[in-house]
């Protein structure tokens, strides 16, 4: 894991000079509790892991504005994801998800 005040994504603007956190390549399946004690979070990429079960704790984040979920093997999109009020970008690529809920088309 990688915390980091600057992106850990090079050429990512959204997180030029946001608290953010990187999760890449890890064998977590789940997300520990400990980042949802990070109040401030808000860039949040889990990318090329193992995670499979979409983290219900993530609704208890307040601030994050981008998540990205790349390259995972999650087979389904959180509802808990509709909890996020200052969401504006989202990405689930490359992972097991073959349909969308219908809470996504509004």
């Amino acid at each position: 894991m990688q915390a980091s005040g600057r992106d850990p994504v090079a050429g990512d603007p959204e997180a030029e000079e946001s608290e953010s956190l990187l999760i890449a390549r890890s064998y977590l399946k789940r997300l520990p509790p400990e980042i949802l004690a990070l109040t401030n979070l808000e860039i949040l990429y889990m990318a090329r892991g193992n995670l499979k079960i979409p983290p219900p704790e993530i609704r208890e984040l307040e601030n994050p504005r981008v998540t990205t979920n790349c390259n995972n093997s999650l087979n389904h999109i959180p509802v808990e994801i509709r909890k996020l009020k200052k969401l504006r970008r989202l990405s689930f690529a490359l992972n097991q998800i073959r349909t969308l809920p219908p809470w996504t088309e509004n």
